[in-house]
């Protein structure tokens, strides 16, 4: 993810990249997925990325879960700065 991208635009292309290897018949477990998706955020979100890690059980946590809870931080984020 650069830093001038939007969570949403990140994870549009995480879904691309995950139904083209589902494509070629790539089935990727739901952890790992996660954990892939918790590395791709950058560092100026390493407050959320360890709250995520420390907080939920990477082994527990739904994949569209953590997509909710990056969506909901970063609005959050922009009407702080709004």
């Amino acid at each position: 993810m650069d830093l001038k991208e939007y969570i949403k635009a990140m994870l549009d292309w995480f879904s691309v990249i995950i139904n083209e290897l589902k494509g070629y018949g790539e089935v990727i477990p739901k952890e790992k997925l996660v954990g892939n998706l918790i590395d791709s955020i950058p560092g100026s979100w390493d407050s959320k990325k360890t709250t995520s890690i420390e907080v939920k059980n990477l082994k527990m946590l739904k994949f569209d879960k953590l997509i909710g809870c990056l969506l909901t931080h970063e609005m959050m984020s922009n009407e702080r700065k709004a």
